[in-house]
């Protein structure tokens, strides 16, 4: 095997770019969204870019790892670059890759990878999905731990109507019910952003609703930062024409008053930002109503996969017919990154006991923010 590494965006464009085309991957690890985040977020970050291409003997590329090294408390940590806002962390890998490479050679190139990027202190990988495409994700035969959360999503199939009746009756009788009641204040509309002023209109209006939910519910609100809502306009003026971005929104007469932010990329719909609006709009179930037209958008549109991604919110068992487990990987490599790791190990074992999970959101905004972002 060949591996070969680079450190910038402009050396690796030719390449990754030729093969995304062909290969099994993730939006989150698409050209256009790495390198926007980069420009918006990771510059900020202090994040050195680190790209590692693996070939055969043949000079078939096989891998694409998108990683990236950062100071974090003083030490240099390994990480899956664009990590805190991509819902799965993975290697982009050709179709069939087992074929060319198998998972006990993963374990010996990675050794042979941490050497090249030495020195470095620790390694965190996190939100590793089971599968990348229609194949096991080679990365998670490495000695991984169980990541706190799973992925949901559904495999659409049929159309629209003969999946609707399929849903709960109790949720197609509320969602009837609330639209009457919508209608009688007004015309209720769904649009997609199609122009830059849609899309600036509805990206404003998603941060603007998000905010409120995040402080309603005590969550750390990434978006207190200039960075993150210049990244998600940006990303979406200028990648909206490609189809990678989706942004829609729910409308009675003028007012919004339910958003969603989210990507469509090889056949895979990515529900990522969902928001609904505040006070006397609570009431009326508008974000389920928009998921529903988001649903019968996708079987007009021939979309494989309706992606609820992370997080194990109740309401997604009602709509998901699929569960996909995630996996995290630490690897410390000197004392400090052995000190560092115990924190991420510390963040999911709050996050597997909800009682001090609420406690800390409730009561330490010091807390709020480290189980966002360490």
């Amino acid at each position: 095997m060949k591996i070969t590494t680079f450190h910038s965006f402009e050396e690796i464009k030719p390449f990754w770019i030729e093969f995304e085309k062909e290969a099994e991957l993730y939006a989150f690890q698409t050209y256009d969204w790495l390198s926007h985040w980069y420009k918006s977020i990771g510059v900020f970050l202090d994040e050195k870019p680190c790209f590692v291409k693996i070939e055969n003997d043949m000079g078939k590329p096989l891998i694409l790892l998108p990683l990236g090294i950062r100071k974090r408390l003083g030490v240099s940590c390994l990480s899956w670059l664009g990590g805190e806002l991509a819902d799965y962390n993975a290697p982009i890998l050709c179709r069939n890759v087992s074929k060319y490479i198998s998972y006990d050679q993963i374990r010996d190139l990675w050794k042979q990878i941490i050497n090249r990027l030495s020195p470095i202190d620790a390694v965190y990988f996190d939100k590793q999905p089971e599968q990348v495409g229609d194949q096991t994700n080679p990365f998670i035969y490495l000695n991984c731990n169980d990541f706190p959360q799973s992925s949901y999503s559904i495999n659409l199939e049929g159309d629209w109507k003969t999946f609707y009746q399929n849903i709960k009756k109790n949720i197609r009788t509320d969602s009837q019910r609330q639209r009457r009641r919508l209608a009688k204040l007004g015309v209720l509309k769904f649009i997609i952003g199609k122009d830059e002023d849609d899309i600036r209109l509805i990206t404003n209006k998603m941060i603007e609703q998000k905010s409120r939910r995040y402080k309603e519910t005590g969550s750390y609100n990434p978006f207190n930062k200039q960075i993150y809502q210049h990244f998600y306009h940006s990303i979406g003026k200028e990648c909206s024409d490609s189809g990678l971005v989706h942004v829609s929104a729910l409308l009675l007469n003028d007012t919004i008053i339910a958003t969603h932010w989210g990507l469509v990329y090889k056949g895979r719909f990515y529900y990522l930002l969902p928001t609904y609006a505040g006070e006397e709009w609570k009431r009326y179930s508008a974000g389920r109503i928009l998921l529903e037209h988001l649903f019968e958008w996708c079987f007009e549109k021939k979309i494989n996969v309706f992606d609820f991604s992370v997080g194990d919110e109740p309401y997604k068992k009602d709509w998901c017919n699929k569960t996909m487990k995630l996996y995290e990987y630490r690897e410390s490599l000197t004392v400090k990154g052995k000190n560092y790791l115990y924190l991420p190990a510390l963040k999911n074992w709050v996050l597997l006991h909800p009682p001090v999970h609420s406690f800390i959101k409730k009561n330490l905004s010091f807390f709020r923010g480290f189980l966002a972002k360490s």
